[in-house]
């Protein structure tokens, strides 16, 4: 009888566990749910890495042809692929490319927290953006770059 029930509980289990992916897998996810949301921005490139604090999703836009959520959207949809992955994520990171010369901006989320707003519902939108989302990383690597320049002689 109590193998039957461990049986049991170890196959109920694997039916509700969520599949896993591999990054190549989660690449090709992530461009397929970006191409069928309506008005996302052209897509540059989905690049996974690894930093000093974690893994890292990153997606590059075109700056041409992109809606007022355009943040929000692609959050949402790292949120919704990020999930799946066999190794957590960090961070969730959006670079928004402009023509030359201009700097590109971008927006930065944690990507539990991100997460737990998409995807969950555990935390509201006013708490995410005010505890999680940022949009200075650009301008602080360009400025921490730019001070570093000036005190070299």
């Amino acid at each position: 009888m109590i193998i039957k029930a461990i049986s049991f509980f170890m196959f109920s289990c694997m039916i509700i566990a969520k599949p896993l992916y591999g990054d190549k897998q989660l690449t090709l996810m992530l461009e397929t749910h970006c191409e069928m949301i309506d008005g996302f921005p052209k897509l540059l490139g989905i690049h996974i890495y690894k930093n000093k604090e974690g893994r890292v999703l990153q997606l590059d836009i075109d700056s041409q042809n992109t809606n007022d959520n355009y943040a929000i959207d692609a959050m949402e949809a790292m949120s919704l692929i990020g999930q799946y992955s066999k190794l957590p994520f960090h961070k969730f990171i959006l670079i928004k490319h402009y023509p030359e010369p201009r700097i590109p901006s971008g927006f930065e989320s944690g990507a539990e927290c991100a997460i737990n707003f998409f995807v969950k519902n555990k935390i509201s939108e006013t708490r995410w953006r005010k505890d999680c989302l940022s949009n200075s990383i650009i301008q602080r690597k360009v400025k921490n770059w730019s001070e570093l320049k000036k005190t070299i002689p």
